[in-house]
């Protein structure tokens, strides 16, 4: 097979999502992180952390939630054979998100979200896109004639140490 495609896409980063008490909010923190994009089946995952400010709120963990499905991958996910030491990056756009009601949910318990803040958060249908780049460096493969030199070696090795004990 001389490609290879990309099925699942990994990232250790993360965002902070923090509110203040204001007429949208009554206060908190939602933290996102290890976030994970299954292109198979368009769906984004995520630890979900939620740290209420407000009076009542009730702290959270979620690992590897849903919390956003997307309509669209752009860009390729094909990886050809790459060469000892080729580089090769491929830049995806993931158009249309759209959060989970799970994620919807988590940020209006998270934060605190109410009056206008609820409204707008529940009209919204398209959360835009989110564009990733991932670069991949092929590592040289040793050659069989270098494999068996070495296995050569480790077995002279062994038979001397083995007729010095003796």
């Amino acid at each position: 097979d001389t490609t290879k495609n990309v099925t699942d896409v990994f990232s250790q980063g993360g965002l902070n999502l923090t509110a203040t008490p204001t007429g949208a909010s009554k206060g908190g923190t939602v933290t996102v992180t290890n976030i994970h994009a299954d292109l198979t089946t368009k769906t984004l995952y995520a630890d979900v952390i939620g740290t209420p400010t407000y009076t009542g709120g009730t702290a959270f963990t979620h690992d590897q939630e849903a919390v956003f499905t997307w309509a669209t991958t752009g860009g390729s996910t094909v990886f050809p054979t790459l060469a000892a030491g080729q580089t090769l990056t491929l830049t995806n756009t993931l158009d249309t998100l759209a959060a989970t009601s799970t994620f919807k949910s988590d940020l209006i318990n998270g934060l605190g979200i109410k009056g206008v803040g609820l409204s707008t958060l529940n009209a919204l249908s398209n959360y835009g896109s989110l564009d990733s780049s991932i670069t991949v460096t092929a590592a040289a493969v040793p050659e069989a004639s270098s494999v068996a030199t070495m296995a050569l070696g480790l077995a002279g090795l062994a038979f001397v140490a083995r007729r010095r004990a003796r």
